[in-house]
């Protein structure tokens, strides 16, 4: 598997992390060979992996996220402000307002999707 190939999450906890999914699965596949599962419903396989990047949004908990096209690009979206973040360091590249009158009171913004992403 890539190292390259990354699975980005967020949440309420106001973090956003980036995984490397070659890890994950790794991992995943190492536990099943030493546990040696088979039809057992009471056994839970959970990846043992830090994240490649976590970052904390000081501006309160996330409610999406999207990665841009070039993969380049993270923007988190909360009740307050868009931030827009560098998938390679985490740093903080812009941050735009999300919650002025006129657009809050007539229509919301909402962009959802699942992604996978090369990291080089």
């Amino acid at each position: 598997m890539s190292d390259n190939l990354c699975i980005v999450t967020a949440g309420a906890d106001g973090y956003f992390r980036i995984w490397k999914a070659g890890k994950i699965i790794d991992d995943f596949k190492n536990k099943v060979s030493e546990q040696n599962v088979g039809n057992s419903d009471e056994q839970m396989l959970i990846a043992d992996v830090e994240p490649h990047i976590e970052v904390f949004n000081q501006y309160g908990e996330i409610d999406c996220l999207a990665v841009s096209k070039c993969n380049d690009i993270l923007s988190t979206v909360s009740a307050k402000q868009t931030v827009f973040w560098a998938t390679s360091t985490g740093e903080e590249l812009a941050i735009l307002p999300t919650d002025i009158p006129p657009i809050t009171s007539t229509f919301k913004v909402s962009y959802f999707e699942y992604r996978l992403f090369l990291n080089f």
